[in-house]
């Protein structure tokens, strides 16, 4: 028969912590310590809902296709001088399923200074829609040739314009972005605005 050695209770108390603090090896790469990356709830444009991870390689833009400085920002990252900068980077292109509320807006406040008769905003409303072809946003062709992967998602509070990258659970500005986590050098990120947002 087995004999068992009999340990002071503290002791006991004290092997038993230090087995508590100690994991087991899951497999993963990262650190115990590690922080879980933010995620959103995001609907492919074919519909179906998946949970984007945004994870420190991930960055998510923001933009509208009706904002020239979202058409902007998609050209200079589809600028082949950008490149050597977007290398391991994922471009993910978040879109709101309500654009048509901005356009709506955008008509009424053309028909407040004049441009557009009050009585034609809802006409000229309808007939955008059907140009477009889309119940969420006013130009689908803008998914084209993003360089990156396009998502509808609910649009946060911190997204006050267009476009807003979110890095983790920051909101950087664009510049700030282009220049401190892509590491793009002022001079080329000043001629591709130069260049591009006219």
């Amino acid at each position: 028969m087995a004999k068992f050695l009999r340990l002071p209770f503290a002791l006991c108390l004290s092997v038993i912590s230090f087995f508590l603090m100690v994991s087991c090896d899951s497999g993963s790469n990262q650190p115990a310590s590690a922080a879980i990356a933010p995620s959103i709830s995001v609907d492919a444009l074919d519909g179906h809902t998946i949970v984007l991870q945004l994870d420190n390689k991930t960055d998510a833009i923001y933009m509208a296709t009706w904002c020239p400085h979202s058409k902007a920002l998609k050209q200079i990252l589809k600028d082949p001088s950008m490149q050597p900068y977007l290398t391991n980077r994922k471009l993910t292109f978040l879109f709101g399923k309500e654009e048509w509320k901005q356009v709506e807006s955008e008509l009424k406040d053309m028909a407040k200074e004049g441009e557009l008769p009050l009585s034609q905003v809802q006409a000229r409303l309808s007939q955008l829609m059907r140009r477009s072809g889309s119940e969420y946003v006013f130009d689908p062709k803008f998914f084209t040739d993003l360089p990156g992967t396009a998502y509808y998602t609910a649009i946060p509070v911190e997204v006050k314009a267009y476009p807003t990258v979110r890095v983790g659970d920051s909101y950087p500005g664009t510049a700030t972005w282009l220049l401190d986590r892509l590491g793009v050098p002022a001079t080329l990120v000043k001629s591709l605005y130069e260049q591009y947002d006219k």
